[in-house]
């Protein structure tokens, strides 16, 4: 994404990915559905029960949360990527509010979500574009409303890759998986609490990380899962 602050979608993923066909994945990543579904899955009424998705993608993970019963908004920069989800999920006889814009303007109501997800979307900025999204994000969420989002680690091995590297995010990589993504924030534990726990209650904070060892490749994430309600302060 862009290093703009008001402007955070970069062109790249609608040119150089689903433009391309490439990361049309067709189901949910798992990693937040364990937490999500001893959250939200008794509930009485899945339908009175709000959730949004920041960068949404190909609609894989809102195919999850339409097929699971609950009211599902999305925002994605992406044309492609958003005119694909849509046709799948009218296709299945599904239906989400999916809106093409860029997510440091929500088009949401103050405090109308109930849960709001962040699959590795975000982390695709400058810190400054990140701290006005999760802005967006607290303002949306109702009081006691939950958030997951992940954030790549500067454990990952790929950051060694980047030609431009300046307050967390890095850029020009000359190889690797960010090549044909660009932008990336790459977040410390000090990053994490800052930006997180400045702004939010957090209820977990894992460090994920995948090691291909025939590659020498690394990936590191951090999965937080938060709620909106009285933020710690952030780390020094």
């Amino acid at each position: 994404m862009s290093g703009n602050a008001r402007d955070a979608f970069n062109a790249r993923w609608e040119t150089d990915v689903y433009a391309q066909s490439q990361q049309i994945n067709r189901y949910p990543f798992p990693v937040f559905i364990g937490r999500f579904l001893s959250q939200f899955g008794r509930v009485a009424d899945r339908k009175a029960i709000k959730v949004l998705e920041v960068g949404s993608g190909a609609g894989n993970n809102l195919w999850f949360f339409c097929r699971e019963g609950y009211d599902t908004y999305a925002i994605e920069g992406a044309q492609s990527a958003v005119a694909y989800a849509r046709r799948r999920l009218e296709a299945e006889g599904f239906d989400a509010d999916i809106r093409q814009g860029d997510f440091q303007r929500l088009p949401f109501a103050d405090s109308s979500m109930d849960f709001v997800l962040d699959r590795a979307a975000i982390t695709h900025n400058t810190r400054p574009t990140i701290e006005v999204v999760l802005d967006e994000i607290r303002r949306v969420l109702r009081p006691g409303g939950h958030f997951f989002s992940q954030m790549f680690s500067t454990e990952h091995s790929d950051l060694r890759f980047a030609d431009d590297y300046a307050d967390g995010s890095a850029a020009a990589f000359s190889d690797g998986y960010f090549t044909r993504i660009g932008r990336t924030f790459f977040a410390h534990r000090a990053d994490v609490d800052r930006l997180y726990g400045s702004r939010f209650e957090v209820l977990t904070l894992e460090l994920e990380s995948h090691e291909n060892v025939l590659g020498n490749q690394r990936s590191v994430v951090w999965n937080v899962w938060m709620r909106k309600g009285a933020a710690a302060t952030p780390a020094a």
